[in-house]
């Protein structure tokens, strides 16, 4: 089993050494062993590992909760329902999102809508909407 340094993940991932530092003290990756000058080492499974967590960031999970599914995975005799739970929890969070953000679109909207921006900032009906 081949073993990369920091550096070498880092280029393979197109990150950079401080994001897997910042990573490894949140818990998420973690070295596998330490060379005899004491660089960290990290088996090439954490390339995938490192990979699901960007993944995972890009739509919408907080590290915290990539943590938490991680700490699943590593449980081999869990099943996939509880990391299906909790990507179904965060289904229904971005959906809560959506809505919000539609009535704040529609909001703003509204008030583009009322002003022309040719008139005195003081007349602004914007303005008087606040």
């Amino acid at each position: 089993m081949g073993y990369l340094t920091i550096g070498q993940l880092s280029n393979k991932l197109d990150v950079t050494a401080v994001t897997i530092r910042y990573y490894e003290r949140r818990g998420l990756i973690m070295p596998s062993c330490y060379s005899e000058s004491g660089y960290r080492l990290y088996a090439e499974a954490a390339i995938s590992r490192f990979r699901f967590i960007i993944n995972a960031k890009s739509v919408g999970f907080a590290l915290k909760e990539i943590q938490e599914i991680l700490k699943l995975l590593d449980n081999e005799t869990l099943t996939s329902r509880e990391v299906r739970a909790k990507t179904q929890k965060k289904v229904e969070a971005i959906k809560d999102k959506i809505k919000k953000l539609k009535i704040m679109q529609a909001s703003l909207e509204h008030l583009v809508s009322i002003c022309d921006g040719k008139i005195p900032i003081e007349d602004c009906p914007i303005m008087e909407e606040f």
